[in-house]
C-alpha cells in the first residue's frame, strides 16, 4: 500500500534533463566545474531536490564526451527555474566554455517508479 501513495504523490514530478557535449579538451574542467559550482547554483536555487550526473554511453563523436544531468522538480518550481534562474545560468556556460561545452535541455515528466 505505501508504494502505490508513494508513486501517486510523485505522479506529476518533471525531471529536468540537461545534455551536455563536451570536447574532451576540457572535459576534466567542465566536470570539476559542474560538481564543484554549477550544480551547487542549480540547488541553491530551491526549485530542484535530487541531482544525477551521468556519462552517456554512445559516442558520436571521438573528440567529445556526453554527459546527462537530472534534476528532480521540487514543489512544481520548474517553471520559476525556467523564468527566473535559467537565463543567467545558461549564460554562465556559455561565457566560461564558449562552442567547447554544447547543450540542450529536455523536460521529463516522471510516470512510475518499478
Amino acid at each position: 500500500m505505501d508504494g502505490k501513495i508513494i508513486s501517486f504523490l510523485h505522479l506529476n514530478m518533471k525531471i529536468y534533463n540537461i545534455t551536455f557535449i563536451v570536447e574532451n579538451s576540457v572535459e576534466n574542467d567542465f566536470l570539476d566545474w559542474l560538481k564543484n559550482e554549477h550544480i551547487q547554483k542549480l540547488q541553491e536555487t530551491n526549485c530542484f531536490g535530487k541531482a544525477r550526473l551521468t556519462k552517456i554511453c554512445a559516442q558520436q563523436d571521438p573528440n567529445s564526451k556526453n554527459y546527462s544531468l537530472q534534476l528532480e522538480e521540487k514543489d512544481n518550481l520548474l517553471a520559476t527555474y525556467l523564468k527566473d534562474f535559467a537565463p543567467k545560468l545558461k549564460h554562465e556556460i556559455m561565457i566560461k566554455f564558449a562552442n567547447r561545452v554544447l547543450f540542450f535541455e529536455t523536460e521529463l515528466e516522471h510516470l512510475h517508479d518499478f
